[in-house]
């Protein structure tokens, strides 16, 4: 039997404490051993917890006997006829605290007992023993929170409602013991271990991506913002500034936007399929700023360059990695007004010789360079609305 740490004043009759100790090693000690509760039990615990949250107020002179078949006793401490039956006062207070405040005990003690099977374990093992312990708290959790149901709906409801700030619902409770008692523990450890399985996909090698999955799921439960707890993106931000900047020192710019379109579709890739959806315009924010902004002077310089040579290809891939880096936006709009207008002016000083006696060359000339450059806004840069704006200004 799990004995417990009392950390609050309560006092639980010992026949109710032996049914909700009963109930909860099945549900957490024994899930390991592969056993869960049949219907019959379940009915059974769920109306022992219902029964002694009906009876009457916890601070009256009444010892309280609970049948867990169903029937409620009361018995005053003078009384021996076990077959009394009496309802509670209709006024009586609402009972509970008792049950909730020693399951919390009981929890944040099993909790702590669980640590003893993290310790020592780094890296793949880490995270796979991690996950089954996750998996079968949160499943043993949800069972024990519906036995529970009564106590949320009227004992633990009133409390909220009178503003208490130290209750919570069962499952909500249960995992926060979870998480003060063991997650916290780990969770530089697991973050560790997550990282170094991202970095080995992102040099090609294979891994369980099941194990970071499964591990972030559980963060994301536990409200712990994946962008500021989980996955720091000083991380991230580190290894794609090391690699961009290994990457432009032999490669031209068309093979390093390839190269860093790749990145960007892989990271986006990995988000969907094992972190949380909030992550994503963070992570986005992070890879401009890697992959784009700290370079930027070196694609200001090669933009006018992927004009000239017509790299509707590659300015399509410059625009969208630079996509909400306002920088970028500003100087590449800057460059094709500027490059509009230098090229316009070319072409029409051109065939100055041959139009001046023929207007109608210089409007064809107008229309063509319009309808050039509006391909590029169209194709490359998807009619974003600053690019149109620059290619009106620039006529």
């Amino acid at each position: 039997m799990h004995s417990i740490t009392a950390r609050h004043d309560y006092r639980l009759p010992t026949e109710i404490q032996t049914t909700i100790e009963e109930f909860l090693s099945k549900t957490y000690v024994d899930i390991n051993k592969d056993k869960i509760l049949t219907p019959k039990e379940y009915v059974s615990y769920y109306t022992g917890v219902y029964n002694y949250c009906i009876s009457t107020s916890s601070n009256t002179q009444d010892s309280i006997r609970i049948n867990i078949r169903g029937t409620r006793v009361l018995q005053p401490s003078n009384y021996t006829d076990t077959n009394d039956t009496t309802l509670p006062n209709p006024g009586s207070d609402l009972v509970g605290g008792e049950i909730y405040y020693f399951l919390k005990d009981w929890i944040a003690d099993y909790s702590n007992q669980l640590t003893a099977k993290l310790n020592g374990l780094y890296g793949d093992d880490l995270l796979r023993e991690y996950d089954q312990i996750w998996i079968n708290f949160l499943l043993s959790s949800s069972v024990t929170n519906g036995i529970c149901r009564y106590l949320n709906r009227h004992w633990i409801n009133r409390k909220l409602e009178e503003g208490s700030h130290d209750v919570r619902f069962i499952i909500n409770m249960l995992v926060t013991e979870y998480k003060i008692q063991l997650f916290n523990k780990f969770s530089p450890s697991l973050v560790t271990a997550v990282l170094q399985l991202i970095e080995k996909e992102r040099n090609n090698q294979s891994i369980n991506s099941g194990l970071i999955s499964e591990t972030l799921q559980s963060y994301v439960y536990m409200g712990v913002t994946l962008d500021t707890g989980a996955i720091p993106k000083s991380q991230t931000k580190a290894w794609y500034e090391r690699h961009s900047a290994q990457l432009l020192e032999v490669a031209d710019v068309p093979e390093y936007l390839m190269k860093a379109e790749g990145w960007m579709t892989a990271e986006i890739d990995r988000c969907d399929r094992l972190m949380d959806k909030s992550t994503l315009d963070p992570l986005q924010l992070c890879l401009n700023q890697s992959l784009i902004t700290d370079h930027l002077d070196i694609f200001r310089a090669q933009f006018e360059g992927l004009l000239a040579n017509d790299k509707k290809d590659d300015l399509r891939r410059l625009y969208t990695l630079s996509l909400g880096t306002p920088d970028a936006e500003l100087h590449f709009t800057t460059n094709l007004k500027k490059y509009i207008s230098t090229y316009g002016v070319e072409k029409i000083n051109g065939i100055a010789d041959d139009a001046k006696d023929d207007p109608k060359m210089y409007l064809t000339s107008i229309i063509e360079i319009y309808n050039q450059f509006t391909s590029v806004v169209q194709t490359s840069f998807k009619n974003d609305k600053a690019y149109v704006e620059a290619l009106d200004k620039a006529f």
